[in-house]
């Protein structure tokens, strides 16, 4: 169903709001993926950036997450706005979450140790 050019709000407001009635009603859910931005060109007879806008809506409102590569994703607004787990959908994405988390985690420690080197180093009195 082609949106309007002249109507307003805008086509990429009048897409996320279908979209996200879509999701809401339960069309998407939590883990799914959207259809590609070619997919939604077509479906609302919009250009790719406003098919773009569309999504980086949702995105601000927290409903989707997008992820290089892979397309964009519903979250679970129940879960503080994550992906949905869903091995059998997507094991290499899981996959890839849980080594970004085991990364951070690798950080956060690293950084901290950093901090109390660098506030030992900064209570020692020089020799100066």
């Amino acid at each position: 169903m082609p949106i309007p050019a002249a109507a307003a709000p805008p086509p990429y407001q009048q897409a996320a709001s279908i979209l996200r009635s879509e999701i809401m009603a339960g069309r998407f859910t939590p883990g799914q993926r959207l259809p590609a931005y070619r997919e939604l060109q077509e479906r609302f007879g919009i250009a790719n950036m406003t098919a773009r806008s569309a999504i980086a809506v949702l995105r601000t409102e927290g409903r989707v997450r997008t992820v290089q590569g892979r397309g964009t994703f519903v979250v679970d607004p129940t879960n503080s706005g994550q992906l949905a787990p869903e091995p059998d959908r997507d094991p290499d994405l899981r996959d890839l979450v849980v080594d970004m988390q085991r990364q951070i985690k690798h950080l956060t420690e690293r950084v901290s140790d950093l901090e109390t080197q660098l506030h030992q180093v900064a209570s020692t009195p020089s020799a100066a």
